[in-house]
């Protein structure tokens, strides 16, 4: 609450904001999708961290499993809508597992790199 609004995250409304990025002048959008189906069983062999951090089990209520499916859905959407679209491979985890951010940060590594020669195709001015 911020006097008479109420903010919340764009997360929820536009996971990936590329009409957003093209209103505000953007002639090439990349996206960097986050919330996609497409998924690992498990994370590479040999790469686990270790143990994670003691949690409570927890069940999901209903109404947020849908929320989080709507999300994927639009986060989905909004990314095909860009120029290039770079989808990390996770596997199952969420936002809380913190101990993984490497195994993070080199999934997104790996999909920038396995689109690269289409984003440097995108930053070259077309020859005329």
């Amino acid at each position: 609450q911020l006097g008479n609004c109420r903010l919340l995250d764009g997360v929820t409304i536009s996971p990936v904001p590329v009409q957003l990025a093209r209103q505000l002048g953007a002639d090439i959008t990349v996206a960097v999708n986050l919330m996609s189906r497409d998924q690992l069983d498990a994370w590479p062999r040999g790469s686990w961290p270790g143990p994670a951090p003691a949690r409570q089990p927890h069940h999901l209520d209903p109404v947020v499993e849908t929320i989080i499916m709507l999300q994927t859905d639009t986060s989905m959407r909004n990314a095909d809508e860009a120029d290039l679209t770079i989808t990390p491979r996770f596997a199952p985890s969420g936002w809380r597992d913190i101990h993984l951010a490497k195994l993070f940060e080199a999934a997104g590594r790996e999909a920038a790199l396995a689109q690269l020669d289409k984003l440097r195709s995108l930053a070259r001015p077309p020859l005329a």
